[in-house]
Parts: structure tokens; C-alpha cells; sequence
């Protein structure tokens, strides 16, 4: 995890102080926390470690680098999410292998409640639909596409099924010549790498499903259904006797969690200016941009940056 944490503190200490970026390191589940993740193209690697110490942290980051890596990432989707999704593949092919072999008993390789939920319904649909044969080319083309994206792809090993023992993370090591490290690394690209291919509904009709969102708790999903019920944020703020200023928080995360995507119903002015501003000097403090623009509320200010690290506005 080391080239990973590295990469993180790297991009961000410009920006931000080194407990912020232990925050995003380890997922910490605050709305400022995500901010800084996705204002800084880092939201894919929100929670990579989300065991670590401070004090491992720290060590991490002040230990000399041999060499700099350039790890892909995304505004999209958080780590845990990846894992999520890479598991699903998992337990779905395991489950597809003990099923052709008529066995319906086995010990699936996780015990996560929702991922069994997933792959349930997924496989279910594919037996509605006697549709093995087509998910089995799925799942050939996408470690097909896979090993073309990613020469160095460890993600094979760790499939099982009814005659094959998924390989240890030691085993990979022995048989690639790769450190922990560099399985960790490899690993993160393979879940990135697929994620971003299950994207593709065309070409993934069935895997496809395997994605799930970014989870809302209970107080940001009742926001969401009340604006998708057609409330503003000030009838929101009567309705749930909040502060309009938190509602405004919650928008702002369901954003940042693609639930929400039309940025121009929630901007109170033309953002342009600033759009082009901030893409020439960005990630700065809030209130730089504030006193360039005063007449923006810090709401307005932090859509436009949620907006453009997403590739959704541009000058």
C-alpha cells in the first residue's frame, strides 16, 4: 500500500495538511473529508487503507521513494466501492462454476450481506433468462480487455470456483516476483480498470449490474427523495427542520455521490467566470476564490469544483 498512500500525499500536500489527507486515506466519513477527495481526483483512493494508523501513515509518507508512479483515479467512485464490485465478479464466478457442475452447495469465498444480495439477483436474472452462455463471455471478453489495459494484471489469481483454489496474495508473489507492494498496486488498477469497463452497459449487459452506488445513509437518501419529489433546498430546510445551509451540504454530497447530475438547477448564479478562474488556479482555499468572487455563495463555489474535478463543467 505504500506506492498508493505515497501517490495520495503527493498529490495533495500542496493543497491540503498531511491529517486531511490521513482522512482520505482512511475513508473518514465526513463531508469535508469527501470534498477534499473529490476536489482532488483522489475519490477513488477515499478509504485504501482504512486501517491504518496515524503513526503507520506518517512513517509511510516520510520514508525516502525510489521511484514516482502515476496511479489512475477517479471522481466517480470511492475505493471500497471497487473492492465491492471486484468481489461481486468473484462471487459470481464462483457461483456460475459450482452451478455448471450442478453443485449449489458451497462455501462462498465472502460473507458480505449486500454483495451476496447483488450476485443473487444477477444470477437469478441470468437463469430467468438462460443466459449462461452469454454471461460466460462476458466475463471472458472482460479479462480479455483487462490484460490488453493492464500488461501487469494480477486479477486471474484471485478467481475461484468448483476445481480451481483462488491463490493467496503470497502465492501471486512467488509466481509474478512482485513485493506486497506491487500486488497491492497491481490489484487497485485491476479493480479500477475493471469497474471503469463494467461502466459499459453495451458491451457488459449482464455484468454490468455488478456496480452498485455510492451508498447514502438515511438522512442524505431522504433529501434525495424529497428533491427528486420536486422540493427546493428551502422547503427541504422546513420540512426536516434543518438549516438550509446543511441541506445544501447534502446536495452537494449527492453530487459528489452521482445521485445528483444537472449542476445549472442548483447554481443561484452564471458560473463561467469563475469555471475559467478556478481551472487556471485551482484547488486552492475556499476563501481565495471567495474574494475573487463575492457575490458567489460558498455553496455556489464548491458545486462549480465538484462540478469541474468531475468533468462536468468546463470554461
Amino acid at each position: 500500500m505504500k506506492s498508493i498512500i505515497t501517490f495520495v500525499y503527493q498529490r495533495a500536500i500542496p493543497h491540503k495538511n498531511i491529517k486531511s489527507i490521513y482522512n482520505i486515506i482512511i475513508g473518514k466519513k465526513t463531508h469535508q473529508t469527501f470534498f477534499d477527495a473529490t476536489s482532488l481526483q483522489l475519490l477513488s483512493l477515499f478509504g485504501c487503507a482504512p486501517n491504518i494508523s496515524y503513526e503507520q501513515f506518517e512513517a509511510t509518507v516520510n520514508k525516502p521513494i525510489s521511484n514516482h508512479v502515476n496511479i489512475p483515479t477517479s471522481t466517480h467512485v470511492t475505493y471500497p466501492i471497487l473492492q465491492q464490485t471486484f468481489v461481486a465478479l468473484q462471487l459470481l464466478v464462483q457461483t456460475l462454476s459450482y452451478a455448471h457442475h450442478q453443485q449449489f452447495k458451497f462455501v462462498p469465498l465472502t460473507s458480505q450481506i449486500n454483495i451476496h444480495r447483488t450476485v443473487r439477483q444477477l444470477y437469478q436474472h441470468i437463469q430467468q433468462q438462460q443466459a449462461f452462455v452469454e454471461a460466460k463471455e462476458e466475463i471472458k471478453l472482460l479479462f480479455e480487455c483487462l490484460n490488453d489495459k493492464h500488461t501487469n494484471s494480477t486479477a486471474h489469481y484471485y478467481l475461484t470456483g468448483y476445481d480451481e483454489t483462488m491463490y493467496t496474495q503470497h502465492q501471486v508473489g512467488q509466481i509474478t516476483g512482485f513485493d506486497d507492494d506491487a500486488l497491492t498496486l497491481s490489484l487497485y488498477i485491476d479493480m479500477f480498470t475493471i469497474y471503469q469497463l463494467l461502466n459499459d452497459s453495451t458491451s457488459y449487459p449482464i455484468l454490468h449490474h455488478l456496480i452498485t452506488g455510492i451508498p447514502l445513509s438515511p438522512t442524505l437518501n431522504r433529501t434525495y427523495t424529497l428533491l427528486i419529489n420536486g422540493h427546493d433546498i428551502s422547503r427541504i430546510a422546513q420540512m426536516t427542520q434543518r438549516m438550509e445551509n446543511t441541506v445544501q451540504d447534502h446536495v452537494l454530497e449527492l453530487f459528489m455521490r452521482n445521485y445528483l447530475t444537472n449542476y445549472t438547477d442548483y447554481f443561484s448564479q452564471e458560473m463561467t467566470d469563475f469555471i475559467y478562474f478556478y481551472m487556471q488556479q485551482p484547488h486552492q482555499r475556499l476563501r481565495f476564490y471567495k474574494s475573487h468572487f463575492d457575490h458567489l455563495s460558498y455553496f455556489d463555489i464548491k458545486l462549480a469544483i465538484i462540478g469541474i474535478a468531475k468533468g462536468a463543467l468546463h470554461a
